[in-house]
C-alpha cells in the first residue's frame, strides 16, 4: 500500500489509502491495523464465496464515504 508503482492491486490500495486519510482526519487518535489474509482461507464452500467477491466488487460503493 505504500508504493505508488502499477500493479494487480493499485486501484484498490489507492483508495484504501484515501480512506484510511480520511479516518485519521475526522478521528486524529483512531488506531487503524491492516491485515492481509487469503479471502477464501478456511472457508469450505470457496465457489459460493467466490461469487459473493465478485458480486460485492461489482456494485457501486454505497458506505456513504467519498
Amino acid at each position: 500500500m505504500a508504493s505508488e508503482e502499477p500493479g494487480s492491486g493499485r486501484q484498490y490500495a489507492f483508495q484504501a489509502r484515501k480512506h484510511i486519510a480520511m479516518l485519521r482526519r475526522a478521528w486524529p487518535g483512531i488506531t487503524i491495523e491492516i491485515r492481509w489474509c487469503l479471502a477464501n482461507e478456511g472457508i469450505t464452500d470457496n465457489e459460493k464465496t467466490d461469487e459473493w467477491v465478485k458480486i460485492a466488487a461489482e456494485e457501486p460503493d454505497n458506505h456513504g464515504v467519498e
